[in-house]
């Protein structure tokens, strides 16, 4: 199915690989979790931000992804205080309960390795000095396979 705007369908083709990619690394979530899952992961992990970086990070996503990323955001002069990744993890389920994640942390760390496949290197390590070392330690990089970004 096209919309007849080549923008438009790249965009929604860049949200189905993004998606795609997270219902393989997770195997076993429909698609109605992954996308809640994503874009709790998304919004807890701007709102962890400095706001600079936030929008800094937002800049890099493709335009499908990066209005579910911005959705709802009200900006704060000071980012969410989580200082570990049972914290991060415990906003995300938050955000999305109720759920069926059976093993949500394993779940939010293949979000983060979805983002970060997707997103260039460099980007994700200044993100990644923005967070908490306990964070940063769960967030594996990806292999180098090229952004997707529009």
């Amino acid at each position: 199915m096209t919309t007849g705007s080549r923008h438009f369908d790249h965009a929604v083709q860049q949200g189905h690989l993004w998606l795609g990619d997270l219902e393989a690394e997770l195997g076993d979530v429909d698609q109605e979790h992954t996308y809640a899952l994503l874009r709790a992961v998304l919004h807890v992990l701007r709102d962890r931000l400095p706001p600079a970086e936030a929008v800094q990070f937002g800049g890099q996503l493709p335009n499908l992804i990066r209005g579910i990323y911005y959705e709802g955001w009200h900006f704060q002069s000071h980012p969410t205080r989580l200082h570990s990744m049972i914290e991060f993890v415990e906003a995300v389920m938050a955000a999305i309960a109720p759920t069926k994640l059976r093993h949500p942390r394993r779940a939010v760390e293949a979000a983060l390795t979805v983002i970060g496949r997707h997103v260039s290197r460099g980007e994700i390590k200044d993100v990644q000095s923005c967070l908490p070392e306990d964070i940063r330690a769960n967030w594996s990089p990806a292999p180098a396979s090229g952004r997707t970004t529009d």
